[in-house]
Formats: structure tokens, C-alpha cells, sequence
């Protein structure tokens, strides 16, 4: 396992760690500096470690783990197992060879991760029944104290644990409800303001990078919900992050454009250091935090990177990489590597360079059936563009409608978002919102929509009034209408004005594609433009080496994001090899590789959903001949 740092170096390996290491593992490989042989006997031992010989409480695992016995006192850690199982299923979709090792590779990872009972750690406190609790210790259970019950902590908000709820809503055994999503973390982390010119959608303005990060180094953050795009998300964190130190308001003397990072940091005299990192800033820097965010603003993170190596040099940088911290301000230095921390490292710049870890991650199907289950969508042109107009006194006398929102400049440039709600703002007194974009139908009948808050509002689908308040009434007003709406896409626009402090606006419908139930138009159901059909997107690995004499079994996998069927087929198959459309985005090659055979082969996967299609290369290599 991946050693932890501490007073335990040595003896005890970190499981949190050790998941990102599984995830960071292919960045290695495909870069030369590890042998994928030599990798996949390593990964292969640990799972095996982990699976036979650890302690487990329903599937979850210790936050640090004897490296020899496999014991430990630390407790059973939701996050730390989380984020173990990140590893494991990239792990799963890279190695994704005939030869007995990546064949047991992908067998054990799919069996820590169906073995996790994800319900079960679900907190019964009233008031936070979907909450998942962050861990569970035996050895604090007292029978006598029904408080000491070994249970500590809630997941709650947006931060580095947030990928507990993916995974959890994802299981293929033991899923969590889905109103673990809507109503568990997300109403706790929604925000809407700007920070430093920076929209944050959900999370606080003040927080360590490795929060917006480390949930999203095997699972591709591009997806959108009802809240945010979360690579967009983070990208804005990352930046107004950096204008805060060179607006430098505490006055630290080397703050700059290239010298940020706050971050987790262990430092001597001042412990451990994350919360409230600028509320609380005491000069603090983590070399480890631009190279963490990089896929989210590489031009201003390489240069960070290599301003902090090229000024403070072995001060910060050892033989394992970039150092935990350091105060310029004080001289103090961290003489020891964040184990977690570095982990990320190599799969995070992979990301920045290719995607390659997030396109592992994205392969495997239970992550596409949780965001399927929250209506989320990697679709790119998902969400709706929305311009703010300022209102004025006058604009209310002799109110004639948004017309008058017609020829006026918005108060700021357009921007898309998930769906219509009150947080896009910036907290104006007097707004008014215009969303215009499409709505995708995909079983036509008839459809009710729901527009409620404000003071007046109005939907047109197709150029059509569907809804309308149609005067300056009190806050509060709503109004409904339907209509027969066919399969396809229909060009939409929503307008909505508030003028009391405390205001909130719903869309909302219900009819087949709702399954008849009243709920929030979804963002999968939503685009920025009415011509927004895209080609199948493949994932995975795009090399697989075989062992000759051997059989070959082994899963693709592409997503329409439009939700059309997907026929996949194969161009330049050998006559050992077969492909098998399974009818759900993944095809089934197997056969039996002949002893003699030498490779390499180049093949081709096209995915065709009837309005285009794509072409996948896959790389057959002879393992006789790596």
C-alpha cells in the first residue's frame, strides 16, 4: 500500500492514498516510468491485500491500514474507502488485458465495489437521514453510553468526500437513494456568488483547492447537474483563488500571480492547517496545490509550478516531489510529502494533457447510471444561457412586460447555467433574468410547466406563450400551462423578474419524460441551442495488450449523450476475434488469441446512433513482444 506520513511512516499504508495512486497508476505507465507489468503485479497485490486480508465493515476499509496484518484503529472511513474505489475502477478499465493478472484486476475491483453497502452508512439523526456519516470506529462503541455509539461525522457540502454520493448513487448492489444527492450534500453547498469576478456555483468562496479536486481525479468532472458544471465550477475557484493573492489583502511579502496555493498544509509550530484558508491566512503555500488544479487553468498553474521550484528550490522539492508547505513569512518549511496530496499529482497533469484518467474513469457504466439517476449529462451544450438585466424605478411605471428587456444591454456577458434559479445573481436589488436555450423531448405527449416566485414571469416554447403571469403582481406570483409537445427539440425561453430581497424561482413539469411527476425540469432535458445533436463519445483505454494462447474477454464502452441507440461495430477484426453489440454502449470483444500471433494490430470501434458516428482505434500489442 501507499505508506501515510506521520508518526505511522513505515508500518501503516493510507487508503485514500493508495486509491489515488490506482488512479494516477496509467499517467505512469503511458509515460515510460513504470513498467505495466511490473504495475499491474503491484496493483494486483494490493487489491488482493485489501480484499483477503484486511478488516472491513460492509465493504468500507480503515483510514490507515497495517501494511503487515492488515489490522488497524482508526475506524472504517467512507471518504478514504470512496476514494479507494475511485482507483479501483480506472484501474478496472485500464488494465484491461487477457493475461491472468489484469483479468483478476478487473475481478477484484468490481467485488470491492459491489461489496459496499453504502445505505447502511446513511445517518438515522433526524433531520439528516440522507446524509451519509464519514466513518464508523467498533472500538468506541459503549454499551452503556448510547452517545458513544463509534459513528463520527456527516458528509455535508461540497468538498473532497463529494464523490461518496456519486459512487454510493452508482452501486450496482447496494445504491444510495437519489435523494441523497438532491437533498443530502447539494442544499448545503449551493452558492451563485462571485468571488473576485469568479462565479462559484456551489462550495464556499474560501477554500483549499484540494476540495474542488480530489473527488474528480477518476471521475471526469464535465458533467452538469441541476447545480453547476463542475469543471467550470472549479475552474473559477481555481482563479479567483489566485486573484486573491495578488490582491494579497493581509499583506504577505511574496503573494503574487505565481506564488499561490492554499491548501491543506502541516507545518511546523502551526499544525494542520485547511478551513477557511483566507479568513485565516497566515502565509501558508502548498507547492502541491497549482499542480493539483492544473487541468482546470494550466496556463496559470505550470507557471506557478515552475516559479515555486525555480525559487525555492530543495527548500521545497525533495526526491518524492513538492514538499507539504511553507511560510515565506516565518522561514518555515515542510521537510516531508503529503502522501495523499502527491498522489494526485501525476494523474491530474495526465488529465491536463490528455483526459487519459478521466476517460478511464468515465468508462466504467455505474458512473454513467448514477448521473442518469440524478439527470445529469456530460452532454457540453447542456443548461440554458442566461443574461441579468438591472431594473430601475421607472421601468416599473406602466409595466408593459419584458418587452422592454428588448434592445437593452444585459448587465453583464450571458452565461449558461444548469437551470432557472435564484442564486445567479449579484444579490441586485431589482433583476430580471431572460433564459433562452431548447428543451429536448424525448417521448412526446402532453406536458404541464410550472413557473413560481417573482413578481411576474413568462415561457415560450417554439416562440409560443405558454405560461404568463402577464402583470407587476406581488411577490410570490406563478403561473402554469401546457402543451403538446412532439419528441424532438423546441427552441425555449423563460423571463422572470423579482424586485423583493428574498425571492425564488421554480420551473418546473411534469409529462411523460417526468414520468408523470411533478419535478424540476432537469438539465439533461436542457440545452443552449436548438442544434445541439452530438456523435456517440467513447471512453476507456485505447491499447490492450494480449498474451497469445490465451482468451480474450474483455468490455467497451461509449455514451450518447443524446440519448439516441447506439449500433457499435468493428472494422479490421482478425478471424480469432469477435465483436458483440451488447445494445446498451458496450460491445464484448472475445476469442482466442492464437499462440503464434505477434501483433501489434490496429482496430476499429464505430459507435452510430443514426445522425453520426464515430471511430474509435484500439491497439491490439503481443505481450511477447513488450
Amino acid at each position: 500500500l501507499v505508506e501515510t506520513n506521520g508518526p505511522l511512516l513505515g508500518s501503516h499504508g493510507n487508503v485514500g492514498s493508495h486509491g489515488l495512486s490506482l488512479s494516477s497508476a496509467p499517467a505512469l505507465i503511458e509515460r515510460g516510468y513504470v513498467d505495466r507489468r511490473a504495475a499491474a503485479d503491484w496493483v494486483l497485490r494490493s487489491l488482493r491485500f485489501l480484499y483477503y486480508h484486511c478488516d472491513d465493515y460492509r465493504g468500507f476499509l480503515q483510514h490507515l491500514i497495517n501494511a503487515y496484518t492488515g489490522k488497524s484503529r482508526t475506524g472504517f472511513d467512507t471518504s478514504e474507502t470512496s476514494f479507494f474505489i475511485m482507483g479501483a475502477l480506472v484501474a478496472r478499465q485500464y488494465f484491461n488485458g487477457n493475461s491472468p493478472a489484469e483479468t483478476e484486476i478487473r475481478e477484484l475491483g468490481t467485488r470491492l465495489y459491489r461489496r459496499l453497502d453504502y445505505p447502511h452508512m446513511l445517518s438515522p439523526e433526524k433531520g439528516h437521514e440522507r446524509h451519509l456519516r464519514w466513518g464508523f470506529n467498533p472500538r468506541k462503541v459503549d454499551p452503556n453510553d448510547p452517545a458513544a455509539d463509534g459513528w463520527w461525522g456527516l458528509i455535508i457540502g461540497y468538498h473532497e468526500s463529494s464523490s461518496s454520493y456519486l459512487l454510493g448513487l452508482g452501486s450496482p448492489t447496494y445504491p444510495l437513494p437519489v435523494e441523497c444527492w438532491h437533498d443530502g450534500w447539494v442544499k448545503h453547498a449551493i452558492n451563485g456568488r462571485k468571488y473576485y469576478g469568479y462565479r462559484h456555483w456551489v462550495g464556499s468562496n474560501e477554500r483549499s483547492l484540494f476540495l474542488d479536486t480530489m473527488s474528480h481525479l477518476g471521475i471526469d468532472p464535465h458533467y452538469r447537474d441541476n447545480n453547476t458544471q463542475y469543471f467550470a465550477n472549479a475552474a473559477n475557484v481555481v482563479r479567483a483563488h489566485r486573484e486573491y493573492h495578488i490582491d494579497n489583502p493581509k499583506g504577505h511579502r511574496n503573494y503574487g500571480p505565481d506564488e499561490w496555493g492554499q491548501n491543506a498544509i502541516v507545518l511546523p509550530e502551526t499544525g494542520y492547517t485547511h478551513d477557511k484558508v483566507m479568513r485565516k491566512d497566515n502565509g501558508n503555500i502548498s507547492p502541491l496545490g497549482p499542480l493539483q488544479v492544473m487541468p482546470y487553468a494550466p496556463d496559470i498553474c505550470v507557471r506557478a509550478s515552475r516559479h515555486l521550484y525555480n525559487t525555492y528550490g530543495s527548500r521545497i522539492f525533495n526526491a518524492f516531489g513538492f514538499t507539504f508547505g511553507f511560510n515565506a513569512t516565518d522561514n518555515r518549511f515542510a521537510g516531508f510529502v503529503s502522501s495523499i496530496d502527491s498522489q494526485m499529482i501525476p494523474g491530474m497533469i495526465e488529465n491536463a494533457r490528455t483526459g487519459l484518467i478521466w476517460r478511464l474513469g468515465a468508462a466504467n457504466p455505474e458512473i454513467h447510471q448514477a448521473l442518469r439517476r440524478i439527470r445529469a449529462t456530460y452532454h457540453p451544450k447542456a443548461g440554458l444561457r442566461l443574461a441579468i438585466y438591472h431594473l430601475e424605478q421607472e421601468d416599473y411605471v406602466g409595466w408593459q412586460g419584458f418587452s422592454l428587456l428588448d434592445g437593452r444591454e444585459p448587465a453583464a456577458s450571458p452565461e449558461v447555467v444548469s437551470t432557472p434559479r435564484d442564486h445567479w445573481r449579484d444579490r441586485e436589488q431589482d433583476y430580471a433574468h431572460r433564459y433562452r436555450g431548447a428543451l429536448v423531448i424525448r417521448e412526446g405527449g402532453e406536458y404541464r410547466f410550472f413557473v413560481e416566485g417573482g413578481n411576474d414571469s413568462r415561457l415560450l416554447i417554439d416562440g409560443q406563450v405558454v405560461a404568463s403571469q402577464g402583470k407587476l403582481g406581488p411577490y410570490g406570483g406563478r403561473c402554469e400551462g401546457k402543451l403538446k409537445l412532439a419528441a424532438g427539440v423546441h427552441a425555449l425561453q423563460l423571463e422572470w423578474l423579482r424586485r423583493e430581497w428574498r425571492a425564488k424561482v421554480s420551473f418546473e413539469w411534469d409529462g411523460p419524460d417526468s414520468g408523470g411527476n411533478r419535478e424540476r425540469v432537469p438539465v439533461r432535458s436542457l440545452r443552449t441551442e436548438v442544434d445541439c445533436n452530438l456523435p456517440p463519445q467513447w471512453y476507456g483505454a485505447q491499447r490492450m495488450p494480449l498474451c497469445p494462447g490465451h482468451p480474450v474477454d474483455a468490455l467497451v464502452f461509449c455514451r450518447d449523450h443524446d440519448d439516441d441507440p447506439v449500433r457499435i461495430t468493428a472494422r479490421g477484426l482478425p478471424p480469432w476475434l469477435q465483436c458483440q453489440d451488447l445494445g446498451d454502449g458496450r460491445a464484448r470483444l472475445h476469442g482466442h488469441v492464437p499462440p503464434e500471433w505477434g501483433g501489434p494490430l490496429e482496430l476499429f470501434l464505430q459507435a452510430d446512433d443514426g445522425r453520426g458516428q464515430t471511430d474509435w482505434p484500439l491497439l491490439l500489442e503481443s505481450e511477447r513482444n513488450r
